[in-house]
């Protein structure tokens, strides 16, 4: 830049004396300034553009750096599609070149916000770029099932991802079969878990308390009267039985003597 400035300067001189050095040195200052606004404008439409993330694909895969094979990819959709409508969870596939902001975690956060938009689901992302795989899930994922089936399918599905050793497209691939099952499963637990306590089991059950406590309750009045008698019985051997006594005269309040005796058995 500077050898350049110099000769345009030599030019300069030679053509329009030393004023010709101002007016051709402010032309090419002028040219620079412009040339860096318009870099700097192109890296912010680069970045810009870079940073709008796309809409959620339909077949629940988006393979921009072609990690599958077309036939892997057709089995993927069909998978995910399946897995959506027997759950209706969704589950979403991705693989980047490269981020377009932050870190991948960044990327799938984002991407759970945008394509869930508050239902159930997962995002699954490769990143080209350092050969990393992360999963994420939504509020709606956590709240529709226990946090221990969660925290199972999410360790399960990691762990698939984690294996560095083996190629991205198998651990993508192993980590949807390992994530269907589970969540096919989860699903079933949730669906057994709703029928047993649904409106007419409630109804059932609390008719079912209702007698329970009334039979209770009898049961507890009868034994309080069996019981009852027999602490009656228990105490009349402390009495002699009532008898009529013939009136003896002379005697106080004319009363009569009687005696009782037993015979030894």
């Amino acid at each position: 830049m500077r050898s350049y400035h110099f000769l345009e300067c030599k030019t300069a001189i030679a053509k329009n004396g030393l004023s010709g050095i101002f007016s051709d040195s402010m032309k090419f200052r002028t040219f620079r300034h412009h040339s860096l606004a318009a870099l700097a404008w192109v890296m912010i439409a680069f970045a810009s553009q870079g940073a709008d993330f796309p809409s959620a694909p339909p077949s629940y895969l988006l393979d921009d750096t072609h990690l599958f094979t077309e036939e892997q990819q057709a089995k993927l959709r069909t998978s995910l599609t399946e897995l959506a409508q027997k759950t209706g969870v969704k589950v979403y596939a991705t693989a980047f070149t490269f981020v377009r902001e932050g870190t991948i975690t960044d990327t799938v956060s984002t991407l759970s916000a945008k394509w869930l938009k508050g239902e159930p689901g997962l995002v699954m992302a490769y990143n080209r770029g350092n050969g990393l795989c992360v999963i994420g899930c939504s509020p709606a994922f956590w709240n529709r099932y226990p946090t221990t089936e969660v925290m199972m399918v999410l360790a399960n599905v990691s762990s698939n991802l984690a294996v560095l050793t083996v190629p991205a497209d198998e651990r993508m691939i192993t980590a949807v079969k390992d994530c269907s099952t589970n969540l096919l499963q989860m699903e079933t637990n949730r669906v057994l878990r709703a029928q047993l306590f649904n409106a007419e089991d409630k109804r059932l059950a609390l008719g079912f308390g209702i007698v329970l406590f009334i039979l209770s309750a009898i049961i507890w009045i009868i034994r309080r009267k069996m019981k009852r008698q027999q602490i009656v019985r228990d105490v009349s051997h402390f009495f002699p039985e009532d008898f009529e006594v013939a009136p003896r005269l002379g005697a106080t309040f004319g009363g009569g003597v009687m005696a009782q005796a037993r015979r030894n058995q």
